[in-house]
């Protein structure tokens, strides 16, 4: 006759629900040492204890740890994809800045051998007029001299000319 019926008492109130899920587990673990120390020291009586609603209250506790552990991994788990996500994004971005970085890079050194062959079309032009400006002021040099040669020489045949120009006068007059 008491083969199917559990000798647990049926409570209409679980004081139990009134809990919160860190005050239950704690009260689990106080029952716990409690019921041990009560049947280590008298072994007969324990036999005859149903243990289903404790059995169910531990499982409740357990669940809501593992409900809260469960959602703290989802949690961590969505941070994780986010991270990855961001990780990802950034990469895709740094690349695209280095890729835009190296053009630019490669336009400035185009830039400055185009500067550096202008520069030296320059330094060559340079050096050419230089040696124009040589060559010209030695011509210079040389028209001046003959310059103050044909001035010493119109000077001399002005002279010429008015000495000429007396004895034409005085030869006019002797005549």
């Amino acid at each position: 006759c008491l083969a199917n019926k559990t000798l647990d008492i049926t409570m209409f109130m679980e004081p139990t629900c009134l809990l919160t899920e860190e005050e239950s587990a704690f009260a689990l673990k106080v029952v716990t040492e409690k019921i041990k120390m009560i049947f280590e020291t008298n072994p007969k009586v324990c036999q005859a204890v149903d243990f289903g609603q404790f059995t169910r209250w531990a499982e409740f506790v357990e669940g809501n740890d593992g409900r809260k552990l469960r959602k703290q991994l989802e949690e961590q788990q969505e941070k994780v994809r986010d991270l990855e996500q961001n990780l990802k994004a950034s990469k895709a971005s740094d690349a695209s800045h280095l890729h835009t970085l190296q053009a630019t890079v490669q336009t400035l050194e185009l830039k400055v051998f185009d500067q550096q062959a202008r520069i030296l079309d320059l330094q060559a032009k340079l050096e050419e007029q230089e040696e124009d400006l040589k060559k010209q002021s030695h011509k210079m040099e040389k028209m001046s001299l003959e310059l103050t040669r044909t001035s010493e020489l119109l000077r001399e045949s002005e002279e010429s000319r008015q000495c000429l120009e007396l004895e034409v006068e005085r030869a006019c007059k002797e005549l």
